[in-house]
């Protein structure tokens, strides 16, 4: 569902005028939560899209998230992406 959401906004983003090029869309699903998932309101917290502008981006490349998974925002809407990859991430 992270990843799903992720490139939604991506694609969002896309179709608003803003270069594919510049963007990058990770899911981190339940690996980085900012509040508890054992009640409604932490799940409901818990279900975000972050941004990190980088401008210029830093010399150290992007921030990377461990345990996220790259977000395509050209995937068809619910299609589920391999798994087999190396699994890397930075939040959008």
């Amino acid at each position: 569902l992270s990843r799903r959401r992720a490139a939604s906004v991506t694609r969002w983003l896309i179709e608003h005028g803003i270069e594919a090029s510049r963007l990058e869309a990770w899911g981190c699903g339940e690996l980085h939560p900012i509040d508890t998932n054992r009640t409604a309101e932490g799940r409901q917290k818990n279900r975000r899209v972050e941004f990190h502008i980088l401008d210029p981006a830093p010399p150290s490349g992007p921030r990377r998230l461990e345990g996220c998974v790259e977000a395509s925002a050209s995937q068809p809407q619910g299609a589920q992406p391999s798994r087999g990859g190396k699994r890397r991430g930075r939040a959008k």
